[in-house]
């Protein structure tokens, strides 16, 4: 079960504004074929065509809070100033403003790719969130430049390459489905990706990284859907207009409500009734969704 001082809710790409993540060494680079970012485009082409309101949601994205450790931040000070390199000195003003970091246990290939895809959407200097690669010392300033990176600083290697093939998969085929931009649909998709596509974020409180990496990734992810949508159903953001005892009390019948349900498909005659004896679920409210 997850552990209680886990937090889960919904974040926009908007809400990930100013933060900084990391991708931890413990992870593949960045793999994406032109299949999955088209594939990605067309979905959210047809959700901005199809409706006004509500969200375009992506799988979680699990991460962990990352404080500056004070002996690194020492070690780096010193390098910084007997090198003047760039990257660590950028690294250094990071962690001075003292900003904290987020490393990502799960999500990172799409977290990766919605960056891409707002930098090739939006003119200005700013980034949408700061993303780099441990393993890739230069990986910050590549994606932060990515719009005028040739072929050949790409082919350095194979995580930048996709990241290269990714952004102009994507440029290519807005030429294609609007070649003068005369209906606006990078304006409208850069509108769609900030505001109205949201992260399930998942931050994992007092555990380990790597054993949660392992979990998520070999199908043993410890939130089923069916706990995701509980999770939002009960999360008073969606509510609005309801306040304090009455928001409790609704919560309460929702919980229990659940819980019936659940109850009534854990009945191994009723359940056989409607499902094969294989179909093995950690939750069987799962079967309604």
């Amino acid at each position: 079960h997850m552990n209680t001082d886990n937090k889960i809710g919904l974040m926009s790409v908007a809400d990930l504004s100013g933060k900084r993540f990391l991708i931890p060494d413990y992870q593949r680079g960045y793999r994406w074929e032109s299949q999955q970012v088209t594939d990605l485009l067309k979905d959210l082409k047809s959700f901005m065509e199809g409706s006004n309101s509500g969200y375009y949601c992506l799988q979680p994205l699990a991460v962990k809070k990352v404080t500056p450790d004070i002996v690194s931040l020492r070690d780096s000070i010193e390098k910084a100033f007997y090198e003047d390199d760039e990257m660590v000195i950028e690294r250094l003003s990071g962690v001075l403003s003292d900003t904290i970091s987020w490393e990502v246990i799960d999500g990172q290939q799409r977290l990766t790719t919605i960056y891409i895809l707002i930098r090739l959407l939006q003119k200005s200097k700013n980034e949408p969130y700061s993303l780099s690669y441990t393993t890739r010392d230069k990986s910050h300033s590549f994606l932060k430049d990515i719009h005028s990176k040739t072929k050949k600083e790409a082919e350095d290697n194979i995580d930048f390459l996709h990241m290269y093939q990714a952004y102009h998969t994507a440029d290519n085929w807005l030429k294609d489905k609007d070649p003068d931009d005369s209906n606006n649909l990078r304006g409208r998709l850069l509108d769609v990706i900030q505001n109205r596509v949201k992260f399930i974020w998942y931050e994992s409180i007092g555990e380990n990284a790597i054993k949660v990496f392992t979990r998520l990734n070999i199908g043993k992810i410890s939130l089923t859907n069916a706990e995701l949508i509980k999770a939002t159903l009960l999360n008073k953001s969606n509510y609005p207009d309801e306040t304090g005892l009455s928001f409790i009390s609704l919560q309460m019948e929702m919980a229990k409500k659940w819980d019936e349900i659940e109850y009534a498909l854990q009945n191994e005659e009723f359940w056989l009734f409607l499902n094969d004896v294989s179909n093995v679920k950690p939750t069987r409210i799962d079967f309604l969704f």
